[in-house]
C-alpha cells in the first residue's frame, strides 16, 4: 500500500515538473533566425540631392585660323555634330598638301635606300667571291699574297658598305612614319576647321563674327571663345558627401537616382564633377554632381532625388542581414564623421543552449541588404533577425525559441 502511494506521488511530481516545463516553453519568445551565406555585397553611398539645371557648354577654338561662315544662329537648337561655324579652308588644305607632299618624298628616299642596299649587297657578293677566287690562286701558288691582302679589304669595305645603307634605310623607313604621322595631324587639324556641336541644346551665344581671327589654347592664352550651348533637358543631380565619401566617388562613375515624383522608376546617372577639400562647405561636406543620362517627363529643377552611387564590390562573400548587425559606438568615439563606422563596436546574437548569446563581428562590405562577415561568424551558422519589436525587447541571456525567418533575406 505504502509502496503504491510512493510511485503515485512520485508519477504526480513529475507530471507537475513537466507541466511546469511546458509552460515555460510555451512562454519563451521565438526568434527569427537566419543562416550565414554567401552573397554578392556592394556597398555604396546613399545621399540626398536636389535637381539643377546642367550648366552650359562653352565652344572654344581647337585651331588657329580666321572665321570664315557663322552657320549657327542665337537661339537655334542643334544635335551633337551639328556644324556651327567654318574656319578658313586655305590654310589647312594647304599644310595637308604640304603633308602629302612630304610623305611621298619620304617614301622615294625608302625606295632609294632600298635599293642602294641591294646594289651594296650585289658589289660585296662580287668582292667576296673576288677574295675566295684570290685564295685559292693563292694556295697554288699563281697569286700573291698582296693580291689577297688587296682583295680581303675590298670585300671588307664592301661589307661596311651594306652595314651602312641598312642604316640609311631604317633612318628613311622613320622619317616616312612621321611624315605620315604629320600628315594625320593635318588632316585632323583640317577637320577642325569645321566647329561642330559637342552637345545637343540651345545656342544662347555667339561670341565671334566673320572675318575675325580666333586661336587655341596656347602657354599663358586662352583659347578663344567661340559659342555658348544651354543642353537640351539637360538635367544634373548635386549632392553634397560628407569629405571621406566624396574622395572614394569618382568622376564618370556610373550611379543610380531616384526621383520623388517618380519613385517606381530607378534612373541611371554618371558622376559629371566633384570638389573637395578647400573647395568643399563650411559644413564640412563636398558637392558632387551627377548627369541624368535620360530624361524621363516630369524631372525639373527643384525635385528632391535620391542617389546611390557603387563604391566597392566583392562577390559571394560570407554575409548576415544588415539588420542582423547590431553597432554601438565604443567609449569616446565620435557618432558621426568617416571614422564614426570604424570606431563603433559591432556584434551579432546567436542562440546558444536556448539562450541568446552576443558575438563580436569584423566586418567588411555593408550592401543595400547584406553585410560582409570577415571574423566571428562561420558559414552556416544562424543569427537573430527578428521580429524587430520582440528584439528590442529582449537581452543577452533571456530563453528564446529559435525559428526560420518567414522572409529569407536575399
Amino acid at each position: 500500500m505504502k509502496i503504491g502511494v510512493a510511485m503515485v506521488t512520485i508519477v504526480g511530481v513529475g507530471v507537475t515538473a513537466w507541466l511546469r516545463l511546458e509552460r515555460m516553453h510555451a512562454s519563451r519568445p521565438k526568434v527569427w533566425i537566419e543562416r550565414v551565406a554567401r552573397h554578392d555585397v556592394v556597398e555604396g553611398v546613399v545621399a540626398k540631392g536636389t535637381v539643377v539645371r546642367a550648366p552650359s557648354v562653352i565652344v572654344s577654338a581647337d585651331a588657329d585660323g580666321r572665321v570664315s561662315a557663322v552657320t549657327a544662329r542665337t537661339g537655334q537648337r542643334v544635335a551633337v555634330g551639328d556644324p556651327l561655324l567654318v574656319l578658313d579652308p586655305r590654310p589647312f588644305a594647304l599644310k595637308v598638301e604640304r603633308a602629302r607632299a612630304a610623305v611621298a618624298a619620304r617614301k622615294a628616299d625608302k625606295e632609294r635606300a632600298v635599293l642602294a642596299v641591294e646594289q651594296a649587297s650585289s658589289r660585296a657578293r662580287l668582292a667576296d667571291s673576288g677574295r675566295a677566287r684570290g685564295e685559292r690562286l693563292f694556295a697554288v701558288g699563281i697569286e700573291s699574297a698582296q693580291a689577297v691582302g688587296e682583295a680581303t679589304h675590298r670585300a671588307l669595305v664592301a661589307d661596311l658598305e651594306v652595314v651602312a645603307q641598312r642604316h640609311k634605310v631604317a633612318g628613311a623607313v622613320a622619317e616616312a612614319f612621321a611624315a605620315a604621322a604629320a600628315l594625320a595631324d593635318a588632316l585632323r587639324e583640317a577637320d577642325r576647321s569645321v566647329v561642330r556641336a559637342p552637345t545637343g541644346g540651345e545656342i544662347v551665344e555667339i561670341g565671334v563674327e566673320q572675318g575675325q581671327w580666333v586661336h587655341a589654347e596656347a602657354i599663358g592664352v586662352a583659347p578663344t571663345t567661340l559659342l555658348t550651348i544651354a543642353p537640351a533637358g539637360a538635367s544634373e543631380i548635386e549632392v553634397h558627401l560628407e569629405q571621406g565619401q566624396a574622395t572614394r566617388a569618382q568622376v564618370g562613375q556610373s550611379a543610380s537616382v531616384t526621383l520623388e515624383t517618380l519613385s517606381a522608376s530607378r534612373l541611371r546617372a554618371r558622376v559629371v564633377s566633384k570638389r573637395a577639400g578647400a573647395a568643399g562647405r563650411l559644413d564640412g561636406t563636398a558637392p558632387l554632381r551627377l548627369r541624368l543620362e535620360e530624361q524621363p517627363p516630369g524631372v525639373r529643377v527643384g525635385l528632391t532625388a535620391t542617389v546611390r552611387i557603387p563604391i566597392e564590390a566583392r562577390s559571394q562573400v560570407p554575409a548576415i542581414p544588415n539588420h542582423a548587425v547590431r553597432s554601438a559606438p565604443r567609449h569616446g568615439a565620435p557618432r558621426r564623421g568617416p571614422v564614426a563606422r570604424a570606431a563603433r563596436t559591432e556584434t551579432a546574437w546567436v542562440i546558444r543552449d536556448g539562450l541568446v548569446r552576443e558575438r563580436t563581428l569584423v566586418t567588411g562590405l555593408r550592401g543595400d541588404t547584406h553585410t560582409e562577415v570577415l571574423a566571428g561568424l562561420t558559414l552556416g551558422e544562424s543569427v537573430v533577425t527578428g521580429p524587430y519589436a520582440l528584439v528590442r525587447s529582449i537581452g543577452v541571456g533571456d530563453a528564446v525559441i529559435p525559428v526560420r525567418a518567414p522572409i529569407v533575406s536575399r
